[in-house]
């Protein structure tokens, strides 16, 4: 069994978000037309069609139920302390897996379980499982993707139009995305 985890430390900018951050925000996810959208809550085992929607008040983005690629993992501009952006900004427009049909045979949700501000998805599959991880902050957090199949996976990922990636040198070279706007939490170094 081959695990691969890539982990996203989106618009992260030149500040390094604290131990201490939690997600401070709040998901609601949309599922097969049905809202689920209270401060904690655990669903399983369910039939996946179209899409689902995740939206945070910092955060959002979507996963396609075929396929279980996620689209538009985008910040709010919420009018948060410490946030990123002050418009809606879409960071990544795509992160998309290469699977077979086999591996991906009909997908459904083993797992989305919501609290403290973060999420976890898990997709069971015809030949493993994709789990997906974020939390809603307004300094951008977490967005993690975990594979598990018998052969490894490639993952691609397509940033959004004006976006960029690069090694932040004042964090052990750490990779960071940005469109080069600079924000309120951007220190002068």
């Amino acid at each position: 069994m081959h695990t691969s985890t890539f982990i996203y430390l989106a618009f992260c900018g030149l500040v390094a978000a604290k131990d201490t951050d939690k997600g401070n925000g709040h998901f609601t996810t949309t599922l097969n037309g049905k809202v689920y959208s209270d401060d904690k809550y655990r669903i399983r085992d369910l039939a996946c069609t179209g899409t689902v929607t995740i939206r945070g008040i910092n955060n959002g983005f979507d996963i396609d139920c075929q396929t279980m690629n996620l689209f538009n993992y985008a910040f709010t501009g919420a009018n948060v302390a410490g946030r990123m952006v002050n418009k809606p900004t879409t960071v990544i427009a795509s992160k998309t897996m290469a699977l077979t049909s086999a591996q991906i045979g009909t997908p459904s949700i083993s797992e989305i379980d919501s609290r403290d501000g973060a999420i976890a998805i898990t997709f069971a599959t015809g030949g493993g499982k994709v789990k997906y991880q974020a939390k809603d902050n307004p300094q951008g957090g977490l967005l993690q993707v975990e594979t598990e199949y018998s052969a490894n996976v490639t993952h691609t990922i397509t940033l959004a139009q004006d976006m960029f990636y690069f090694l932040d040198p004042n964090l052990n070279n750490a990779v960071r995305i940005g469109n080069g706007v600079l924000t309120n939490s951007d220190t002068a170094r």
